[in-house]
């Protein structure tokens, strides 16, 4: 069978997301040209573009733009065929990552480096883990409310974002939870985002409540930690009244060791760098989404009763994690973002500087290459997590808001594309690709404005970066060539 696609097949390819495409590539060229400028370097050809940034990233678009149309070439057959055949590459990849062949850059061991070419299978593992996602849930029978279909999903998901934690890249990692808005789309639960939205709520609550060292971020006291200790043993009455009188065994079994957990959680999470906080807000979330959806309906003091045992749990979780786990640089981020404590001219300098650039550009900017926050490099990774700066500071409002325009008419265009699908498979991976790639542009704005800690992801397809773009070019140009015969549906 040739999974080379006919003459005769009736194709439709959507231009629009094409041109939007070459909008953000044209943009992020602009930019990365723009936050590397030396006027004392005079371009005035392609080969004086050699060994410049902007010119590293040009060879990647070229070669980006090979494979995207050979993508288009292949029937969609081959991508459903091929993926969990790719899904299981890139796993092999990260876990290669973690071995003496990796490398360590930028604080973060996730490259692979063949001579010249430096790689990073985390990115790439984005658009196999939303093929994979499709594919599972496009068989026959499947099914998200199903509890055997659901962990099977959430292990899919959580396979690579344990790997790339272990590899120190939380801010990568993260990018995974986004999946839970396509298993929304697919019929999970809205208990699962109103929980998820809750766990993450408490770990802000918890940081506020808590007392740090404005100069070394050491725990001081944790007034959250005491009130959930509280709050637990106020479940032992509670539980009895609720359960024994009525003897119900088995929701006095589960509260029980929900207040375990609060004693063994924490140790168990040790040594499992970045796991605990973020990896916590996914399991809670799921595993309290659950109990709600199970029980909630007919025993309203079980579902409070787990409630404050898992929120007791968590909180001394992410105490631990404070404490023993994270580094004082991966706390002091978060902690200058919440405004728990200030220093401008050390963890917070990144942010400063950015709020800095972004704010002097005013409503028009200060003119294409004339930012002189970016020139005087005032501003850290310009080109690359804060690249987003350099065009708030020579744009201005205006060019920031255009930027921002692109980006809601393509997430709004790959919705659509995902709504009138036939196809199951090609739905969820288009749900898929909005969800990653909204994630990251909302992350990475958010962060340079002070919104969200400053976790280092870029900007997909603006940022510097030869992997990146790659691999979001990739996880695109499937969808438009699996969107292009939605009417030759095999599944």
């Amino acid at each position: 069978m040739s999974y080379l696609t006919t003459v005769e097949n009736k194709r439709k390819t959507d231009w629009i997301l094409i041109l939007l495409y070459l909008i953000l590539v044209g943009l992020g060229l602009t930019a990365i040209y723009s936050a590397n400028y030396n006027p004392e370097y005079e371009i005035n050809s392609l080969w004086d573009l050699q060994g410049t940034k902007v010119g590293r990233q040009l060879a990647w678009v070229v070669v980006t733009f090979v494979i995207i149309f050979l993508i288009q070439l292949l029937d969609r057959r081959f991508y459903i065929g091929i993926s969990p055949i790719l899904y299981i590459v890139t796993m092999i990849l990260l876990v290669l990552v973690l071995t003496p062949l990796g490398r360590e850059i930028a604080g973060s061991k996730s490259w692979i480096v063949l001579g010249p070419l430096r790689l990073q299978p985390s990115e790439l593992a984005k658009f196999s883990t939303a093929l994979m996602v499709a594919f599972f849930l496009s068989g026959m029978n499947r099914n998200v409310r199903k509890l055997p279909d659901f962990l099977i999903t959430a292990l899919i998901i959580l396979i690579p974002f344990g790997l790339v934690v272990l590899q120190g890249d939380a801010g990568t990692a993260l990018v995974y939870t986004s999946f839970i808005l396509v298993l929304y789309r697919e019929g999970l639960s809205g208990w699962f985002l109103v929980l998820f939205a809750g766990v993450i709520t408490l770990f802000i609550l918890t940081l506020l409540l808590t007392t740090f060292d404005p100069k070394s971020f050491e725990v001081l006291n944790s007034g959250a930690q005491t009130l959930m200790m509280g709050l637990c043993a106020l479940m032992v009455p509670i539980s009895l009244f609720l359960f024994a009188t009525k003897k119900q065994i088995f929701p006095l079994v589960i509260v029980a060791l929900g207040i375990a957990l609060v004693l063994i959680l924490p140790q168990f999470l040790a040594g499992v760098p970045l796991l605990g906080a973020f990896g916590g807000m996914i399991v809670l979330s799921f595993v309290g989404a659950f109990l709600a959806e199970k029980f909630g309906r007919e025993n309203g003091g079980f579902i409070l009763s787990g409630v404050l045992a898992s929120c007791a749990a968590y909180v001394q979780t992410i105490f631990f994690i404070c404490t023993d786990i994270l580094e004082p640089y991966q706390l002091g981020r978060i902690l200058v973002t919440l405004n728990i404590v200030e220093d401008p001219k050390g963890i917070g300098y990144n942010l400063n500087q950015s709020l800095i650039a972004i704010g002097s550009g005013g409503y028009l900017g200060k003119g294409f290459l004339n930012g002189t926050q970016i020139r005087g490099d005032f501003v850290p990774e310009a080109d690359t997590d804060f690249i987003f700066c350099a065009i708030g500071e020579e744009l201005g409002f205006a060019g920031s808001a255009v930027l921002i325009l692109v980006f809601v008419f393509l997430f709004m265009r790959i919705v659509s594309v995902a709504e009138r699908q036939k196809s199951n498979f090609t739905r969820i991976y288009a749900y898929g690709v909005a969800s990653i790639l909204f994630f990251h542009f909302w992350i990475n704005v958010a962060m340079t404005i002070g919104l969200a800690p400053v976790i280092g992801i870029p900007l997909p397809l603006i940022s510097y970066g030869g992997s990146s773009f790659l691999g979001f070019s990739i996880l695109l140009f499937i969808l438009i060539r699996l969107d292009s015969d939605k009417k030759n549906v095999l599944r």
